[in-house]
């Protein structure tokens, strides 16, 4: 089921920015913005869906040191929340063959990586994944 939920959640995040990255998979040259990604722990509520958390980190430094091309970047991952019609992940319902996960935002933090010139913003969603009979 996980790596079915990564593929969606790639190729959600992809449809939004090019550059994502898995955990600790970030190149040393990686060109900023850019996205990671990471699950937290899971459980099983029952035999029908499992429940688990993503962080989305969004990682810039910029020039004149302005957190707009990020901010705006993280809004467009999140999207309006709304509840018929969601623009992003909040709210959200990805569906394909093997699963289907709904989406909604838990927290965000804003981070700054002291010292460094990086900015940071950390979503965090909790994700119900159904997934699909093979029968």
């Amino acid at each position: 089921m996980i790596v079915a939920l990564r593929k969606q959640i790639v190729k959600y995040l992809k449809s939004k920015h090019p550059r994502v990255y898995f955990i600790n998979k970030v190149p040393k040259n990686a060109k900023f913005p850019y996205l990671v990604y990471d699950f937290q722990p899971s459980f099983r509520p029952d035999e029908s869906c499992e429940r688990l958390m993503i962080e989305i980190d969004g990682w810039d430094k910029p020039s004149r040191g302005s957190s707009k091309v990020l901010e705006e970047l993280m809004e467009t991952i999140n999207g309006d929340g709304d509840l018929s019609s969601p623009t992003g992940l909040d709210k959200s319902i990805l569906d394909n063959e093997d699963i289907m996960s709904v989406f909604s935002m838990e927290s965000r933090h804003f981070l700054d990586e002291k010292g460094t010139g990086i900015l940071r913003r950390k979503y965090t969603y909790s994700v119900t994944v159904y997934e699909r009979s093979t029968s």
